[in-house]
């Protein structure tokens, strides 16, 4: 199946999130490592710059709209690593 056409598959069948998209990055951040040194806060942002969230401040709905911009995005891109299990599946 060429690329084309498994993309269309995969609009249809798999909602566009942000968290499938090329574009998304994620930090888990780094837990202190002694009183004297604080760990960093978790952090996820689109590459292309649509949303940066971060910190303890960021609540459920701001995240989940946050990553339900994709449906309409015209950066979005399914990522590499989506399209590999895609054809790993078929």
């Amino acid at each position: 199946m060429s690329d084309d056409k498994q993309d269309t598959w995969a609009i249809v069948e798999i909602p566009r999130t942000c968290i499938l998209c090329e574009h998304f990055d994620f930090d888990g951040g780094e837990p202190d490592y002694s009183e004297y040194t604080p760990g960093a806060n978790w952090s996820c942002e689109c590459i292309k710059g649509h949303f940066l969230m971060s910190g303890l401040g960021v609540n459920h709905a701001d995240f989940r709209e946050a990553l339900l911009q994709a449906v309409d995005c015209a950066d979005f891109q399914f990522s590499q690593f989506l399209r590999k299990k895609l054809r790993s599946s078929k």
